[in-house]
């Protein structure tokens, strides 16, 4: 949320969003139109760009969670692109908007947004349902993207739990 209040418009809300609630990849977020959301079921269709479809871009459908519908709703626009006013250096973009947050930059940040909800989905839902929501395999889920949570360690030594905590370091 810290993030979000730090962008400067609705585009980087929705980029921030999609990578950080939906587990969307950055080029997915940025070429997601509005006419994907189906609004009603709470779903986003993910569809294939070019004739050949690769691992990364099978279609897909990835549910949308309470915090990534509201700013959706709230950012929602007549554009046809849900992401249109980026810009050509996400990565360099992404860094100064967190440090304008006041968080430390992480490397890869919007690949990082992603790992993270993988990793919160993975732990309260099937593999095999998380990885078909973002397009991965379970294999490349646990070498590349599940972490340990400090929430989850918290739990089990009953250290106060602090909401979106930081992953462990590997």
């Amino acid at each position: 949320r810290q993030l979000l209040e730090a962008c400067p418009n609705g585009s980087w809300r929705c980029l921030i969003a999609l990578c950080r609630w939906g587990g969307l990849r950055s080029g997915e977020a940025r070429r997601l139109r509005w006419s994907s959301i189906d609004w009603a079921r709470s779903l986003i269709q993910i569809v294939p760009t070019t004739a050949h479809v690769t691992t990364k871009q099978r279609p897909r459908t990835v549910p949308i969670c309470p915090e990534l519908m509201a700013v959706l709703l709230a950012e929602r626009t007549e554009w046809e692109l849900v992401c249109p006013e980026l810009g050509h250096n996400l990565p360099r973009d992404a860094e100064i908007i967190i440090g304008r947050s006041g968080l430390t930059p992480w490397s890869r940040p919007l690949h990082t947004l992603r790992k993270a909800r993988q990793s919160d989905w993975l732990g309260k839902y099937p593999v095999f349902d998380v990885c078909s929501w973002l397009g991965n395999s379970p294999e490349v889920a646990r070498r590349f993207y599940h972490q340990t949570l400090q929430t989850t360690l918290d739990s089990v030594t009953g250290a106060s739990v602090q909401p979106e905590a930081a992953f462990i370091a590997r």
